[in-house]
């Protein structure tokens, strides 16, 4: 469905994240914010948060991530899969058929007096950077 004031934002967009600097935030050597494109054309890019009362990640501008978990994002000592706050505690929840959410698990009990009677699994997420083609540019 598209915007009253932007353009259409397709459900099926694929991440394409990036470790940027989130403003008036210093988590020194622990990580930096999250962000990803939501649309190729224009390219357009959003913060990746957690909601402060459900846990679930979710993405937006800035002014709507602020009053919600930003960080600091980072990788495992291999770089290979994501962390926040240091650890790895995401999980997905079944919310209808084929619609799974990712949570994040921040007090490490199994989201309880978060997700009620829905089925959680917990996920990992891995980090795979795309290769650069002859063509790409610098």
């Amino acid at each position: 469905m598209p915007a009253a004031d932007g353009p259409a934002i397709r459900s099926d967009h694929l991440f394409a994240g990036y470790f940027l600097p989130y403003p008036d935030q210093d988590w020194g050597r622990k990580g930096e914010g999250l962000v990803s494109t939501i649309t190729d054309e224009p390219p357009q890019l959003n913060w990746i948060y957690v909601d402060q009362d459900t846990y679930e990640i979710k993405y937006g501008t800035r002014v709507e991530s602020e009053p919600h978990l930003v960080g600091p994002w980072d990788c495992t000592r291999m770089e290979k899969r994501i962390t926040l706050e240091g650890w790895e505690g995401f999980m997905a929840v079944k919310e209808g058929q084929g619609l799974w959410p990712l949570y994040f698990d921040r007090d490490d009990n199994g989201l309880e007096g978060k997700v009620f009677k829905k089925r959680i699994l917990e996920v990992e997420l891995t980090r795979k950077e795309r290769r650069k083609g002859k063509d790409d540019g610098d």
